[in-house]
C-alpha cells in the first residue's frame, strides 16, 4: 500500500526541538501547530500554561489544569476507552 503524503504533518513542540523538516517520498511534510487524531485537537495546552504562568504554585496549576485541559479529556475518554467501568 502507498503512501499518501498529503495526509502528513510535522508538529514542532517544545523549545529546544530543532524543528527538522522532514520529507517522504521527496516531499517536504508541512508543518503544523494542532493536530486532530480520532476526534481530539492536540494543540499544546499543558505547554501553553507552562509558559503562560510564571508563580506555578499548585492550586493555581490545579485550577488551570481543570479549567483548559480536563474538558479536553473528558469529552474524548469514550474514543480512547470505549468500555469504561
Amino acid at each position: 500500500m502507498p503512501f499518501n503524503v498529503s495526509k502528513y504533518n510535522v508538529m514542532h513542540i517544545g523549545r529546544k526541538n530543532t524543528k527538522n523538516i522532514y520529507t517522504v517520498m521527496g516531499q517536504e511534510i508541512p508543518e503544523t501547530i494542532e493536530e486532530k487524531d480520532l476526534g481530539a485537537v492536540f494543540s499544546g495546552v499543558i505547554g501553553l500554561i507552562r509558559r503562560s504562568i510564571i508563580n506555578r504554585n499548585a492550586e493555581e496549576m490545579k485550577i488551570l489544569y481543570k479549567t483548559l485541559v480536563r474538558p479536553i479529556l473528558d469529552y474524548y475518554i469514550p474514543v480512547w476507552r470505549p468500555l469504561s467501568e
